[in-house]
Formats: C-alpha cells, sequence, structure tokens
C-alpha cells in the first residue's frame, strides 16, 4: 500500500506469507477397523486352543510314531495367541505401536498357520496306527490331525487379513486434502524480523479454516485467494 510508511518514516512494501498446506492423512482410530481387529483376536486365541488342545492329545495317546510328535500345533499356539491378545488390545486401544505390532505378529502368525497346514496334511495322508498299538483308535488319529488343520487354515487366512488392516491404518491411510490448499497472512508494518514472519506462519498454518490476513492486531478471513 502506497503512503504508508514505518516508524522512521520510509515507505515500506506489504508482506505477504503464503504457507502451502499439505494433505493430511486420517487419524489411526478411524482408519483402523477396531471391531474386526477384535473379532479376529478372538478367532486367533480360539484357534491356538484347539490346535495346542488336538496336538497334546495325539502327544499323550498311544499311537505310535505321528506327525505330532513335532509339536506344530504346540508352539504354533503360542503365535496365534500372542498375535491374537494384540489384536484384541489394538482394536480396544488403537495406537501407533500396538497395531504395528499387530501386523508383525500377524505375519509370524500366518507362517507358523502354513507349516501346522503341511504337517496336519502330512499326518492326514500318512499317519494310521500299527498294528503294534492295540489301543490305536485310527478315527481320533485323523480327528486330531483335522482339528489341526482347520484351526491352520483358519488363523492363516485370519493372520492374513489382519496385517492387511494394520498395514493399511498405518501406511496406507487415506489422504484428507484441506479446503483451502494455500493460506496468505498480510501485515504492512515492514518492521518484522524473519523470526517473527515464521512465527506468524505456522500460526497461520495451525488454523483450520479461509485463508486468513493479520494487520496491525486484527484479523479477518478471505473467501478467495
Amino acid at each position: 500500500m502506497e503512503g504508508e510508511e514505518n516508524k522512521a518514516g520510509n515507505p515500506v512494501q506489504p508482506i505477504y506469507i503464503v504457507v502451502q498446506k499439505s494433505s493430511n492423512k486420517e487419524s489411526l482410530k478411524k482408519s483402523y477397523k477396531s471391531g474386526a481387529a477384535t473379532i479376529i483376536g478372538i478367532i486367533h486365541i480360539v484357534c491356538g486352543l484347539v490346535a495346542f488342545g488336538a496336538n497334546i492329545t495325539l502327544i499323550l495317546s498311544n499311537y505310535g510314531f505321528h506327525f505330532g510328535v513335532f509339536a506344530t500345533g504346540i508352539w504354533s499356539s503360542v503365535f496365534f495367541f500372542i498375535s491374537g491378545g494384540l489384536s484384541i488390545g489394538s482394536g480396544k486401544t488403537p495406537n501407533t505401536c500396538l497395531v504395528v505390532s499387530t501386523m508383525v505378529m500377524s505375519i509370524f502368525s500366518a507362517i507358523s498357520a502354513g507349516i501346522l497346514v503341511i504337517f496336519s496334511g502330512l499326518g492326514l495322508g500318512i499317519d494310521e496306527c500299527s498294528s503294534y498299538y492295540r489301543n490305536c483308535n485310527e478315527t481320533a488319529l485323523q480327528a486330531m490331525h483335522y482339528l489341526q488343520l482347520l484351526a491352520g487354515i483358519t488363523v492363516m487366512l485370519m493372520a492374513i487379513t489382519s496385517a492387511i488392516l494394520s498395514c493399511k491404518a498405518t501406511c496406507c491411510r487415506n489422504k484428507v486434502d484441506s479446503p483451502s490448499p494455500y493460506r496468505v497472512m498480510y501485515r504492512p508494518d515492514g518492521d518484522l524480523d524473519q523470526d517473527q514472519m515464521v512465527s506468524m506462519a505456522l500460526q497461520m498454518g495451525q488454523t483450520d479454516g479461509g485463508l486468513q490476513t493479520a494487520e496491525e492486531g486484527k484479523s479477518f478471513e478471505y473467501n478467495k485467494f
């Protein structure tokens, strides 16, 4: 504005500060499917109990050599319990630490579930009662392998789904564009140092709404740039 002078009587030019607002991501609580995570966590724990119980039954039964002696259902159930607990926790209290931990443990659970499926499938195809073991019940033997196979397939699908949900919430959140991509602050007073200008620009960048301007302590909004 022509004719405006500073304290020394010298004419000054208007100062314009333009701050470009970058797109913000959705909040973690909004993007994370908490209800689905809680249900998946419960399924993890139930399948872990099934796999653990079936493998214990195989080991304690007098069936001779079988694939249950590798205890695949026991050690894999540990991963199921941990990932299930983390998934329930992240569903109840979603935060970055729990969601990322859930994603990592879900990957391990999916791997261990795949190994459980392989060993259970081999047990179904190969294990049989030997004539040396009169008390061997082949139906019960196959049933325990079926239970482990079912638990493994279920957890593998649930773990992959959990990892996808966690990854989407932490790494692939949707961006929310601001209604006004730029903010402008105008001040005709030329007696501003660099620190004051930066501080004023940051204050404007933290304000929601339209484009703002400040003049000698007075503030108002522009609808258009």
